[in-house]
């Protein structure tokens, strides 16, 4: 158990783990120290932040199936798991709405400058800040173009809540989904033109090696002045040092970020160094998008449901390498 006990025990239900089944909490261990605790395990049940290498699924030779808690699984070696016949889950489309709200909630904390609103009103700058905004010409989501950067879950559930504000819905993707889109009713561009036509783009790809950095110096440049971006999605999509500069030229009209290439964000990031003036059209949260209790509580319900069907000899759900 590659989790926080205290996690599993608040929102884990009676009667979810199955009876008989001995329990190794080991985040806190090294590799060599989990090996020698549960080195003989079954299962791994690991949270998506952990390492999960080589070593230790080597190591293990009884390991019959990795439960990614979370969404992602960057952090489990893949390859490792494949080599020995090892599937591995994740628990797919949890946190689909609690990280769609989450953007929203991004865009139009950037679009309305809420942090330095509140910071305003805490210094007694109340009127001045105001009336330097009526200057600026705040925007309303209803007036943008919003462009998605993929159409996975998360973002059809982005689409979904954007749809009552009234902004037209464009849409990226490597595959289009001409059906889902009609649902939606986002129209399909080429990236490049989405990036020029959009006020708003909200990243929803997969963290790939062909994806990183996507948001780069020169797709930067390609968004309207003025545009915001926003990234919910992994962090490794965003070159930082490029949005930085993005930003203190004032050609980007602002950004949102739940996710950082590295996390914890280092204190000498670019994005922390930014001037008085571009930092106030930043807003940074620390990976909250799918922290809800909601989607802790089937987060833990669909990993038991799931080992738990392993072990019956039933084909688990959300396989991610192909077994």
């Amino acid at each position: 158990m590659l989790v926080p006990q205290p996690r599993v025990a608040r929102y884990g239900a009676p009667g979810q783990i199955p009876e008989g089944w001995e329990l190794v909490y080991g985040l806190d261990m090294t590799t060599g120290e989990r090996l020698a605790a549960a080195g003989d395990a079954d299962y791994l049940y690991t949270g998506s932040v952990v390492e999960v290498g080589r070593e230790l699924i080597d190591g293990m030779p009884d390991l019959r199936m990795i439960q990614a808690e979370g969404v992602g699984f960057e952090r489990i070696d893949l390859a490792a798991a494949t080599a020995r016949g090892i599937p591995v889950c994740n628990c797919a489309g949890t946190s689909a709405g609690a990280v769609a709200e989450h953007t929203v909630m991004l865009i139009l904390a950037v679009q309305r400058f809420l942090p330095a609103s509140q910071q305003a009103v805490f210094r007694g700058e109340f009127a001045p800040f105001k009336n330097r905004i009526v200057m600026e010409d705040m925007v309303e989501l209803a007036d943008c173009k919003v462009g998605l950067v993929g159409l996975g879950r998360i973002a059809a559930e982005t689409a979904r809540r954007l749809r009552p504000f009234g902004c037209p819905l464009y849409y990226w993707n490597r595959t289009p989904k001409p059906e889902l889109a009609a649902e939606l009713g986002a129209e399909h561009l080429p990236l490049d033109q989405l990036l020029s036509t959009c006020d708003v783009v909200s990243l929803h790809a997969a963290a790939t090696a062909e994806t990183r950095h996507l948001m780069n110096g020169r797709t930067l440049a390609l968004m309207k002045p003025g545009a915001v971006l926003v990234n919910t999605a992994r962090g490794a999509l965003v070159d930082e040092d490029a949005l930085a500069a993005a930003l203190e030229s004032g050609r980007l009209g602002g950004a949102g970020l739940d996710v950082m290439e590295r996390e914890p964000l280092p204190l000498d990031s670019p994005l922390l160094r930014l001037s008085p003036e571009a930092a106030r059209r930043l807003v940074l949260t620390p990976h909250l998008g799918g922290v809800t209790g909601s989607v802790f509580r089937r987060q833990v319900a669909m990993s038991w449901e799931n080992l738990r069907r392993h072990a019956a000899g039933e084909r688990p759900i959300n396989i991610v390498n192909g077994l």
